[in-house]
Parts: structure tokens; sequence; C-alpha cells
């Protein structure tokens, strides 16, 4: 058994893999238990920050700081596939500034928890679309699921629920055509 330098477990005896955590674990220099669950728990923390700070710059017109977070190769697909999906980070910034000058970016993020290796991202916009074409709402809830990679976000998919987002970020798949 080994720590990664990611801070994964690496369970190397086919025999421990079914055993519980805790009497695997038990074998292992606390040390290295300690640095396991503080990175799991930093990486946790790392993507609702990183998240957070990013939808606050979206309202302030802060692009540099949204540009930095994409991969050059990002995706954003909505909810429904369309000319409206994305499919580099330039196209990506010039919807959010077109959004940013509707107001329709502006609002609340009320939750951001992994699942897998995607972020699932719950935003109440502040106002309704003054166009009346953007997302759909579940109970006043957008929701888009991140897929990271190194750190930056290699796409983004809008959900028509909370359902549908937990079902895309647990799926295996890429991103939708």
């Amino acid at each position: 058994m080994a720590v990664e330098s990611d801070g994964s477990l690496h369970v190397d005896n086919a025999d421990e893999r079914d055993q519980p955590v805790d009497s695997i674990l038990g074998r292992v220099d606390r040390s290295i238990v300690a640095r396991f669950r503080c990175a799991s728990t930093l990486r946790r923390v790392d993507h609702e920050q990183q998240v957070r700070e990013t939808w606050a710059a979206l309202p302030r017109g802060d692009f540099d700081t949204v540009e930095a977070q994409f991969a050059s190769d990002a995706k954003w697909r909505a909810v429904e596939v369309g000319e409206w999906n994305c499919d580099e980070r330039t196209q990506i910034l010039r919807v959010m500034r077109e959004n940013r000058a509707r107001r329709v970016l502006e609002g609340d993020v009320e939750e951001v928890f992994d699942v897998g290796e995607r972020v699932v991202v719950a935003f109440r916009p502040a106002h309704d679309d003054p166009d009346g074409v953007g997302w759909p709402l579940d109970d006043g809830i957008r929701y888009v699921v991140l897929s990271l990679s190194g750190g930056l976000v290699t796409e983004m998919k809008g959900c028509l629920n909370r359902q549908g987002a937990l079902d895309y970020a647990e799926s295996c798949g890429g991103s939708e055509p």
C-alpha cells in the first residue's frame, strides 16, 4: 500500500482491496493516513473555493480570473445541443461577456460538491433572464457540471435539474456532441 503523489491511496494486494478501510489503514504509519485524509479534504475545499471565486469574478467583469480557470480547449455544453455550445475557451468567454451584459450571471452559488472526478455547481440567478431564453430552473436553481484536469475546467455541462447533474457527473463518458 502506498500514498500516491496526488494524495490517493493505492492498495497493491488484491486481498486487501475487499477489506474494510480501517483494517488496512491500521497497518500504515498514522502520519501517512493523516496526510492522505488531509489531502483528500483539501482537494474538495479547493474545488469549492475555485468555483466560488471564479463565479464571483463574473458579475465584476474580471474575465482574466475566469479565463485562468479554463483549459484552452474547454467545452461548454448547454442543456440542449445547439448553436450556443462552445468548443474553446475564447468562445466560452465571449458568451460569458454577453451574458454578463444581460445580467444573467448575477446570483448566488448555493452548493458545490464533487461527484467522482467532476464538480456539480448549483446556482440561483438573481434575476429572470430578460429575454426569457435562459436555462431551465429546478426550484429556482441552475445546475452545471464541471470536468477538471490539472486544476483547469475542461468542460461545463448545463443540466436540466439536480438529478440530471448527478447522473451526468457520475457518467464515465465525455462531453455530449
